[in-house]
């Protein structure tokens, strides 16, 4: 009886195991909706599920897991409620009850990742295992299709048959950054920082066969073409050298000469830059796409429109800096016709604003706050679902406190305050580098949400960060 336990218990580790493995697959635009979301959410429920029949211990544990589920229910019926009072006057602002609760079921899976791991025996070998596979459907995936010339476009999701032999001075970004099949650029890149600080750990401490892992994410860091792959890519590689160095000097460690090997990667990295897609950026707001075409409503027919109406709207169409503002957020996200004011505004400030894409949508979703005018706001937001309905805010956190406010953005994020903290205390207590890489890794991928956005709501780099948050303090240094 119980050799069928601890049988069971394996078989339920290595499934566990492969949906780690096999996240990245979900990721890749012909599997990226919103049934595979709801797949990927229903499995980690039902290891939950699992879990608890499996392991005794876990009880305890569970009821955390569940106040927490019920404090997001909590807050999603005060949402709902807080919603009935909202005013705006473009009629393109909706609330969407369906849509609010599925990104708060998302937004609880970093936790419900902790839950289901705290209870697998994986030791380093395990972890080190998906970590490589993940490098290989990554990194490996935009490698090879950005050499095949069958890569999607960062920054047009169009099909490019432009590779990295084909990369010269002067051509558009828009067709040599190559994000491989996978539907979010930023989401590749915060996952790909990770990979690379465990990566040189890897091959650093485990396995020195690990120097092509890192050739691959590095080279796909490249590929990807956006600033924080790029530059900060190179950045984080220097960095965890430097870690490296600094952590066995203050330690009084042996050094291992293998670190030295890391230099060439980095000579090439700078070597490619100036003919790297991201040396040749376009404005950014054309960087800002949306698949749906822009569509030009007015409120009136040109018979009913009054002079002074038609004179303001021209006068915003005429004066409005395209380079900076892409058409598609004065006419279709947050319409013209429906708030000159704000738009002639706008145009005043433009040039001495330096206005880009994101500072844009920002903006917008201010003016929704303050036109609505509750000061209820500031606790509970005006909804996610409200803000998406318009478009995107493509920096997690502002987005957050947007959406969900003080309190809601609280619950919501609480997985980070409570990562950070817990990082904070292990790294402290035992200081191991295997704990400082962990802590770097998650790090960076807070920081890449800050900067870019489409991080924090989203699955595909959700998984990967829990996933590594859960193992500070597991693995000593070889």
């Amino acid at each position: 009886m119980k050799k069928a336990k601890i049988d069971k218990r394996k078989i339920f580790k290595i499934i566990v195991m492969i949906y780690f493995m096999i996240s990245p697959v979900f990721d890749v635009i012909y599997f990226y909706n919103h049934l595979t979301t709801l797949f990927r959410v229903s499995c980690l429920l039902i290891f939950v599920t699992i879990t608890v029949a499996l392991y005794k211990e876990s009880r305890k544990t569970l009821l955390f897991l569940v106040a927490y589920y019920l404090s997001l229910l909590g807050y999603l019926v005060v949402s709902y409620f807080h919603s009935k009072g909202f005013y705006s006057i473009a009629p393109n602002v909706s609330f969407n009850l369906l849509s609010e609760a599925m990104t708060l079921l998302k937004l609880s899976m970093p936790f419900t990742i902790l839950f289901v791991l705290k209870y697998q025996d994986f030791d380093r070998k395990d972890f080190f295992r998906v970590v490589n596979v993940w490098i290989i459907l990554i990194g490996g995936s935009i490698v090879l299709l950005n050499i095949c010339g069958l890569s999607l476009a960062s920054y047009t999701g169009e099909f490019t048959n432009y590779s990295i032999f084909s990369w010269r001075k002067g051509m558009d970004m828009r067709l040599t950054a190559t994000k491989g099949l996978f539907a979010y650029t930023n989401q590749e890149v915060a996952i790909l920082l990770m990979l690379l600080v465990l990566a040189i750990y890897e091959f650093i401490k485990i396995d020195k066969k690990s120097i092509i892992l890192i050739s691959i994410v590095s080279l796909s860091l490249i590929m990807l073409g956006s600033r924080i792959s790029t530059y900060g890519g190179l950045a984080v590689l220097v960095f965890v050298i430097l870690l490296y160095l600094g952590y066995n000097l203050v330690f009084k460690k042996k050094i291992s000469k293998s670190v030295l090997w890391l230099t060439p990667i980095v000579i090439f990295w700078i070597v490619i830059l100036p003919i790297s897609p991201n040396s040749f950026r376009v404005q950014e707001i054309e960087n800002a796409t949306k698949n749906k075409e822009s569509n030009d409503q007015r409120i009136l027919s040109d018979s009913d429109e009054d002079l002074k109406f038609k004179e303001e709207l021209e006068f915003i169409d005429n004066s409005i800096n395209k380079n900076l503002i892409g058409e598609q957020f004065y006419r279709e996200f947050y319409p013209y016709q429906y708030d000159t004011e704000f738009w002639k505004d706008v145009v005043a400030k433009q040039n001495e604003m330096k206005l880009d894409y994101r500072k844009i949508e920002t903006m917008i979703v201010q003016r929704v706050w303050e036109i609505d005018g509750r000061k209820t706001n500031i606790l509970f937001g005006i909804s996610n679902s409200r803000i998406q309905s318009m478009m995107n805010v493509e920096r997690d956190f502002v987005l957050h406190f947007y959406a969900f406010g003080i309190i809601g953005g609280l619950i919501a994020l609480l997985f980070y305050l409570f990562a950070l903290g817990h990082l904070t205390l292990v790294s402290i207590r035992e200081k191991s580098f295997m704990n400082l890489t962990i802590a770097l890794c998650f790090c960076l991928f807070v920081i890449s949400a800050f900067l870019s956005g489409n991080i924090l709501n989203f699955m595909g780099p959700i998984i990967p960060c829990a996933f590594i948050v859960n193992s500070i303090g597991k693995y000593k240094d070889c």
